[in-house]
């Protein structure tokens, strides 16, 4: 029995006196913590450029008509001039160019940028028919949309860090040009016309900022530039006042573009 105590005690013993080693060792050192990446902010100013292709489809210009009777020439598809139907051409795919600045708002923390951009760049859409009947040449008809254009619209987009989904919505003015030309039969006439399309514009795309200041960029842009064009002009040979008319429709602009932002936020 009373071994038996001795050994109780005996142990007892030992493990307070392993429990108080214990205690005096120092703890393991715990992992530092890892600060969160910092999450990329659109807010700012941003100055760019970009390249792409436009595409607009066919143009129609109606043959010549005295300009009292346009409507009923529309109406009979066939002017007075030359006899014929309106024709239709190609607007032929062009390359695009140009500059962008703008500036973006994203309060801290969401994930919703909006902004203004104004992009002008380098257009040429062109092409021409001629409109005689066979046999004869020399009247032409020909449109032109370009050399510039210049698109100014607000944007919206959604961020996930440092890509962004966006859309555009705006207005948009080109240059224009379009009429017929004939200088045979010792008859002149003239009716192009020179002006400015006026219309809308939309679009979307997606953005990338691979550094802090820098961002590439893929967008499509629809320009709403359809219309009918009449253009006039004096008969040279016939009585003055004779004033021939034509119309000219086209279509709207199809846009597609590559492009890099530095941003200065």
């Amino acid at each position: 029995m009373k071994r038996m105590v001795v050994v109780v005690a005996a142990l007892a013993a030992f493990g307070f006196v392993s429990s108080a080693n214990a205690a005096d060792m120092p703890m393991p050192a715990k992992a530092p913590m890892l600060a969160p990446a910092p999450v990329y902010n659109w807010n700012g100013f941003y100055i760019g450029g970009f390249a792409g292709l436009a595409t607009a489809g066919n143009a129609t210009t109606s043959d010549p008509c005295l300009s009292t009777a346009l409507a009923a020439c529309a109406a009979a598809g066939a002017g007075t001039y030359n006899g014929v139907a309106p024709v239709g051409y190609s607007l032929k795919t062009s390359f695009i160019g140009g500059g962008t600045i703008g500036w973006n708002w994203q309060s801290s923390g969401s994930h919703f940028v909006f902004g203004l951009e104004n992009e002008i760049g380098y257009m040429h859409l062109q092409g021409s028919a001629v409109m005689n009947p066979l046999g004869s040449g020399d009247t032409v008809a020909s449109t032109r949309i370009g050399n510039w254009y210049d698109a100014y619209t607000v944007r919206a987009g959604y961020a996930w860090d440092q890509a962004l989904l966006y859309a555009k919505v705006g207005g948009v003015s080109a240059g224009y040009s379009s009429g017929v030309v004939d200088n045979g039969g010792g008859v002149t006439i003239d009716t192009t016309t020179n002006k400015v399309l006026t219309g809308w514009a939309a679009g979307a795309g997606v953005e990338y900022a691979w550094t802090r200041n820098w961002s590439v960029k893929a967008e499509y842009l629809y320009l709403g530039l359809a219309s009918t064009v009449n253009s006039c002009a004096q008969v040279g040979g016939f009585p003055p006042g004779t004033i021939d008319c034509v119309y000219t429709k086209t279509n709207g602009i199809s846009t597609f573009k590559l492009g890099a932002n530095y941003h200065f936020n």
